[in-house]
């Protein structure tokens, strides 16, 4: 229930904000006008943050009564609870980078750059399964929701300094 949360947050913020927004992000590529593509992924990064950052406090703040009101009843026990809202707790932790991430896939296809999101992808399951095989070990659950959320920041992260590097700064 934790990963559906955050993948509505991202359904419903990032996925609409983008639809919005390619058809300009499109044509700003294709006249390979730069400077209006950083001003657009500029703007859009600080929309998506205004939305989706309160949520994210929200969701860490809130995250053992929700899950408390939500499961605790029937098969679930207390600390059936504490997991959930542990797992519920790092996955909120996903959902600025999601959109971060969906935001630079836009962009590098936009601007006809399909490898390198496939070359940031490869880098990402690398570091994606082997931190799965590491911290499962010691923390099982909480330890998979871990190393997906440290390999998407970390997947986030090099997307924007790929970006950087390849186009320059933009401003933030």
């Amino acid at each position: 229930s934790a990963l559906i949360i955050s993948s509505s947050v991202q359904g419903i913020f990032a996925t609409s904000i983008l639809n919005v927004m390619y058809p300009t992000l499109s044509r700003q590529a294709a006249h390979y006008n730069i400077a209006g593509v950083k001003k657009t992924v500029r703007d859009l990064m600080v929309v998506m943050g205004v939305f989706v950052i309160p949520i994210t406090v929200g969701g860490i703040i809130l995250s053992k009564p929700l899950m408390t009101m939500l499961y605790y009843r029937g098969a679930f026990n207390l600390s059936d609870v504490n997991q959930t809202a542990q797992v519920f707790l790092i996955s909120c932790l996903t959902f600025f980078p999601l959109c971060i991430v969906d935001l630079f896939l836009q962009v590098f296809y936009s601007l006809k750059n399909t490898k390198l999101p496939l070359r940031i992808e490869v880098v990402n399951l690398i570091v994606l399964i082997t931190l799965m095989f590491i911290l499962s070990h010691f923390y099982q659950v909480v330890g998979l929701v871990s190393a997906y959320t440290i390999s998407l920041i970390l997947k986030s992260i090099l997307m924007l300094i790929v970006f950087i590097a390849r186009y320059g700064g933009f401003g933030l």
